[in-house]
């Protein structure tokens, strides 16, 4: 606060002020009766009433006008650190001409001008490639959409803009009107998507690849499968064929063993054709009738039950596979994972009966 000298000193030139005839106009504070300070205008004049002069002051409390224009300045300051910081572009664009009248200092890096007074020299358009992807003209298009912006009062939109140094960039644009005492422009922030459209092709290309890779495995799964079948349908068909003629009953057997094996590696080929199902999800639950007996004694019979046979001379090499019956397959997956590495030894079996749900599931 002023000293109480240097209040006299305002005094006194106010007084002088008065007493030349140009009256004094000035703004001070006064304590009220209930304590409380307030502002208020002065105007203070000569006025010559019969022989005497006289000075005349009025007042008026300025009070709450000094709070609004507080409240004003401190809303303005905070705007415009939201503006100057943020780390969109934020620029500012009036009609007719609809050039930039203002630029963040985040606008002026984007598009790689010196400052703002080179910034605003130019317009949206200048700030764009000649044309759009699409094959408009980037200036009458421009023109359109900052039109549209002022009739809905917000728009936006996907742009490609250009910065000074002549490199294009993708972007997307909000358009926002706004008026202050009676004055409406269009406030504009720009966002650059160069990373996330480069984002975007990367996974896009990823997801091309991945598909290319998954139709080329079920291409060689189906090619395969289908250069198998072709044998073991020999297989089946002469082995059905040696079963019509005379054999030993040792031989017979074996023939037999043979056919079941060829039927069970077909049903494994089949198994195999049922990718294509499972990509594109349309594998569902199948309720199958099961026979655990005849199962149980066919795995007997199969190469892979045999393991208490191991070590002698008609035992067959291999491990456990899958086969055509349900059951049986169980039965021979359970046997030819118990089997290996054991010279002697006993499997047991037990099942039990149960009631199956809707989804083929206990």
């Amino acid at each position: 606060m002023p000293d109480a000298s240097h209040a006299s000193a305002v005094i006194d030139a106010r007084r002088q002020d008065v007493l030349s005839g140009k009256g004094a106009h000035f703004e001070t504070r006064h304590r009220c009766k209930d304590g409380t300070i307030r502002d208020f205008e002065c105007s203070v004049r000569e006025m010559q009433v019969g022989s005497k002069t006289i000075g005349v002051s009025v007042e008026r409390d300025i009070t709450e006008r000094k709070r609004i224009e507080a409240a004003l300045g401190a809303s303005e300051t905070r705007f415009r650190m939201l503006f100057e910081k943020s780390r969109d572009a934020l620029m500012t664009i009036e009609p007719p001409s609809w050039r930039f009248t203002s630029g963040n200092p985040a606008a002026i890096a984007m598009f790689g001008v010196p400052d703002e007074a080179d910034f605003v020299s130019r317009g949206p358009w200048q700030y764009s490639p000649e044309r759009q992807p699409d094959g408009c003209a980037s200036a009458d298009r421009a023109k359109e959409i900052l039109e549209t912006a002022m009739r809905q009062g917000s728009h936006s939109f996907e742009w490609v803009h250009r910065r000074l140094s002549g490199e294009d960039f993708p972007a997307t644009v909000l358009l926002t009107r706004i008026e202050i005492d009676g004055q409406a422009f269009l406030q504009a922030t720009v966002r650059d998507e160069t990373e996330r459209v480069r984002h975007q092709s990367e996974l896009r290309q990823a997801k091309e690849e991945a598909e290319k890779a998954t139709r080329s495995k079920s291409e060689f799964l189906a090619n395969m499968s289908h250069e198998i079948r072709t044998p073991m349908n020999a297989i089946v068909g002469l082995s059905y064929l040696v079963l019509k003629t005379e054999l030993a009953p040792r031989q017979r057997d074996h023939v037999s063993k043979i056919q079941s094996s060829a039927h069970d590696l077909l049903a494994i080929i089949n198994d195999i054709l049922d990718f294509s199902k499972i990509e594109a999800g349309k594998v569902e639950n199948r309720i199958d009738p099961v026979r655990p007996r005849p199962g149980t004694g066919q795995c007997e019979q199969h190469p892979v039950g045999q393991g208490r046979r191991k070590g002698s001379g008609d035992a067959l090499p291999g491990g456990g596979g899958r086969a055509a019956s349900p059951g049986r397959g169980c039965h021979a997956d359970w046997t030819g994972a118990a089997q290996p590495g054991r010279q002697r030894g006993e499997i047991h079996r037990q099942g039990r009966r149960g009631r199956v749900g809707r989804d083929g599931f206990p």
